[in-house]
């Protein structure tokens, strides 16, 4: 009798979201991009499955992207900036 397959294990817990994951997310990966506010005024970043969220509206990593990447961001109300 053949053993018992395994189970697969649990997805492992994503890093920290650095600008680094998410510029490589982006350029090298072809993922896009998605920078903005949330309804509350929270600011967050998406690429690849990456999401960088800050309630207080100050992700540093997405920022510190966007800075890089000259991404000119929409200011909370305005929704996101692709």
């Amino acid at each position: 009798m053949a053993p018992a397959p395994e189970e697969n294990p649990a997805p492992p817990e994503p890093g920290p979201c650095t600008p680094e994951a998410l510029e490589r997310a982006f350029l090298e990966r072809g993922h896009p991009l998605v920078l903005g506010f949330d309804e509350h005024g929270g600011f967050y970043a998406q690429a690849g499955g990456l999401l960088e969220w800050d309630p207080e509206g100050a992700a540093p990593a997405a920022l510190r992207l966007a800075a890089r990447l000259g991404v000119e961001l929409p200011r909370a109300g305005e929704g996101g900036a692709r």
